[in-house]
């Protein structure tokens, strides 16, 4: 087995690796972790948890030219909502974004985000904006 660089992945500031995806962490968020593995390609990622009555708005106004969030066919099925985006034009899941355009960090070709409601109250959010 050989080493792979991209397999060490660092901690960074969550404000970093959000605004990688053009989005920044929303209002109430706790339990961050933040990560970038980096080598021919960049993968950001960010693990918070936040209020669940949140979310919708959070996604919404951070990418308000998106299709909307979806709650079914969502890998894996623990998931209750999911979002793919694009930010290159001609997909249908574009994001109605180009990447470097709104803030320098702002790099990223693609987006996923996993929202899994951890009760009545509180949501976890996996989110995660890459170059591949």
């Amino acid at each position: 087995m050989t080493w792979d660089p991209s397999d060490d992945a660092r901690k960074v500031p969550c404000a970093e690796a959000l605004a990688f995806g053009g989005a920044e962490l929303p209002r109430g968020a706790y339990d961050t972790e933040c990560t970038v593995r980096a080598w021919m390609d960049t993968d950001y990622t960010a693990r918070f948890r936040m209020p669940k009555d949140g979310v919708g708005d959070w996604l919404r106004s951070t990418y308000p030219n998106a299709p909307e969030p979806k709650g079914e066919h969502c890998i894996p099925d623990s998931v209750d909502l999911c979002v793919h985006l694009e930010f290159q034009k001609g997909y249908a899941d574009y994001a109605g974004q180009v990447p470097g355009a709104s803030d320098p960090g702002f790099g990223a070709y693609a987006l996923d985000v996993d929202v899994t409601y951890e009760g009545p109250d509180r949501a976890l959010v996996r989110f995660s904006a890459f170059t591949t």
